[in-house]
This record gives C-alpha cells, structure tokens and sequence, in this order.
C-alpha cells in the first residue's frame, strides 16, 4: 500500500497514520494529543495507539491483534478516576467484514458491564427475521446475550441486559429493545442509559 505526506502527517493513500496535536491558547497550552495507526490492505484499522490530555482530562485508545482476534481498550479520566472506558475482546470474522462476537468490560461510572455477546449470531437472527416478515425470537437474541450490571464500589451485580418485545400501550406498536433488568424487577432502556445511541 502506498504512502504520501500530507500535511505533516503520513497516509497510506487516503488514510491518516500519524499524528501529533497541540493546541495553544494565549500562549498557554491547552491540550495535546497524538495517534499512531496501521491498516491492512482493505483500509481496515489493524492498530491504534491514540491519546489526549487536556487539564485534568486524559483520553487514551488502543487496539492490537492480528488474523481475527483483536483487543481494544478505551478510558476516559477525570483525574485518576475513571468515568467512561471499556476494555474488550473483539473476534470478527475471517475476512474482517464482520464482527464475531465482543467480550469485556464497559464502564460507565458508577456501573461496569461485563459482556459476552455473540455479535453475529444476533445479527443474523434479526436479518432472518426481517427476510421472513417475522418477528425475531427473543429468547434466540438473548441467549447470545450476556451482558451483567455490576455496581463498581459494592462489587454486586444489579441487572441483567436483555431484548424485550415491547407494545406501545396507546397504538399497539411492537417493537424490539434492549433493557438493562434490575433485581428489584424494573427496567430501562439501554438509550435512557445511554442517550448517544438515539441520536441520529
């Protein structure tokens, strides 16, 4: 694959490989941060080594791995504390197309998630149900799900994530979504808990 110099930072033809940030306001320096990435031949992201650091916040990235087996880790810190961050296990399938299944941790703070979910095998329940006009069967999707709420200080497991089948109580709507269950039996949905996934 080819390399050209763009701007200061090295490309394998369209693709940013490098890089160092500095941001100065006032001749005071406010943030700094620097990537290093490889891809292979498709364009696809083999390694990522990345990071920023602005007062008290520090954001560092990396993925690794080679054939189908990747490990990809994110933090986010507010000093020493982590905030948001995950550290998973990714296994896609032999021509990189696609993701296998991901098994790890996210955290979201106060509550880590400890995940094993069967990607593929959930993908391809709801594509044949798309195919067959049909609803998919919850309870295939959640046994490709296995996703734990864990309070971080208490160490203690508080729900459960699932797909629930869920009917609009004023139109009569069905639709499929993910909820985390509580012990104590209530619910939320996973984009209450994380609004980024409703946006559009």
């Amino acid at each position: 694959m080819s390399t050209d110099e763009i701007g200061g930072y090295t490309t394998p033809e369209n693709y940013p490989t490098n890089a160092d940030l500095k941001l100065k306001i006032n001749n005071t320096l406010e943030l700094t941060g620097s990537f290093d990435t490889a891809y292979n031949e498709t364009g696809k992201a083999t390694s990522i080594d990345a990071s920023l650091e602005s007062c008290e916040y520090y954001l560092d990235m990396s993925l690794s791995g080679s054939g189908s087996d990747y490990k990809s880790t994110l933090s986010f810190k507010m000093g020493n504390e982590l905030k948001l961050g995950y550290d998973m296990k990714i296994k896609y399938t032999s021509d990189l197309e696609d993701t296998e299944s991901i098994k790890g941790t996210i955290t979201m703070s106060p509550v880590e998630y400890d995940c094993d979910i069967k990607v593929k095998a959930i993908e391809e329940e709801i594509d044949r149900a798309d195919e067959n006009g049909t609803d998919p069967d919850v309870d295939i999707l959640n046994n490709n799900l296995k996703v734990d709420a864990i309070q971080i200080d208490q160490k203690a497991k508080i729900g459960t994530m699932e797909f629930e089948e869920y009917t609009d109580p004023e139109w009569g709507d069905t639709e499929l979504r993910l909820v985390v269950v509580y012990k104590d039996g209530s619910s939320e949905e996973l984009k209450e808990i994380f609004p980024f996934l409703d946006e559009e």
